[in-house]
This record gives structure tokens, sequence and C-alpha cells, in this order.
């Protein structure tokens, strides 16, 4: 996928550090109301610092001195505490302000993660509407390409818990992943400044 120039680039986060639940961040670019997920972390036993680690051993931060790096994803984020006292987002700041480079990034992910049963209409419609329009392309990750995504087995894969009152059944180690793409998605679609003044299901 050919990043374009000067669109923000998503980087949107589901946390998890339970056996089995990975730790899932998703990259992505939102263009004329077309989300286009080229990359993405998904680490089993790890934290927020393994999957900045890996985001930095790549050189992904490197890029954004034209483009901008827009962070969201789970709402509580803001609630976890790193050993450090802080939370999540804080220390992602923390983390990328001293990386010794400049980093055009902004925070923006919420404090309230939406319902899972609008997350996921929201995601199916954008998946394939009722005019066949398709507004989500994955393609294979740029660190990996030889591989398919994680995105894409878990959007294929993803269900609910049985008996439960719409819950996602997060047994399947690549729902997180889903999750966290879920939320960036919300976010761009509902976003105040967003120019898209209708949403087109």
């Amino acid at each position: 996928f050919p990043v374009t120039i000067p669109s923000p680039i998503y980087l949107s986060w589901d946390f998890n550090t339970a056996k089995g639940k990975p730790m899932s961040a998703v990259i992505f670019q939102y263009i004329n109301d077309i989300f286009h997920i080229y990359d993405e972390v998904v680490l089993e036993n790890s934290n927020t610092k393994g999957v900045l680690d890996e985001l930095k051993n790549r050189g992904f931060f490197k890029q954004f001195t034209v483009n901008q790096l827009i962070i969201l994803g789970d709402g509580a984020g803001w609630a976890t505490q790193q050993a450090a006292g802080f939370n999540d987002y804080d220390f992602m700041k923390e983390y990328i302000k001293n990386l010794g480079y400049p980093v055009n990034f902004k925070l923006k992910a919420p404090r309230d993660n939406p319902e899972v049963k609008a997350r996921h209409k929201m995601v199916n419609l954008y998946l394939k509407n009722m005019k066949g329009d398709i507004r989500v392309h994955i393609y294979a990750p740029l660190h990996n390409p030889t591989n398919l995504s994680t995105v894409h087995r878990g959007l294929k894969s993803t269900i609910l818990k049985k008996g439960a009152n719409y819950l996602e059944d997060d047994s399947n180690p690549t729902q997180h992943i889903t999750t966290a793409l879920g939320y960036g998605m919300w976010h761009c679609i509902h976003q105040k400044d967003s120019k898209i003044k209708t949403l087109q299901f």
C-alpha cells in the first residue's frame, strides 16, 4: 500500500495482557471515506511498551515529519496503570517524546468506547453496504507482506459469546485486532471535524 502524503496515519489500539488475548494495534489511513488497513502489531504476553518497541524497531515513527500520526483506540487505556504510574496513553506520549527525534503526533483516543453492537454495525456497513460499496481495503502487512493479515482473519472469525447480551467472544486471539480497528473507524466517522456530513449506509 502506497502511503498517501500528507494524509494522517492512524494507530488504533486494543489493550490486553491475559493469555490468549494479545496486545493489538492496527495501522491505517482514511481517505475519501475509505479505510486502507496496511499494517499491524499483534503481540502475545506483551504490554504497551512491547508494542511501541516493535514499532520503533520497524522504523515506524521516523516517517512523521510530514505525515501526522493520530493515536486512537480503547478507552480503557486511560485507566490502565503502568509500572511508572502512567496510564497507557500517557505512557505513549512520554515514550514518543523521548525517541530522540521529532514525531508529529496527536492523541485522540476517547475516554469511553462505543457500544459493541453499534461498532459492529458500522464496521459491517463499511465492509459492504446494501449498495455493494466496499469501503475497507485490507492489504498484506507492510512488515510481513507474504502473510495474510490478522485483521483479515479476525474479521472473518469474530463471533459473539453464547448466551451473552451482545458481547464479543474474545477467546479468539485474532478478534482483538478487529476491536482496535473498530475503535479507530468509529472515531474517523464520528469525529466532529469530519468532512462527512452523513453516513452513506
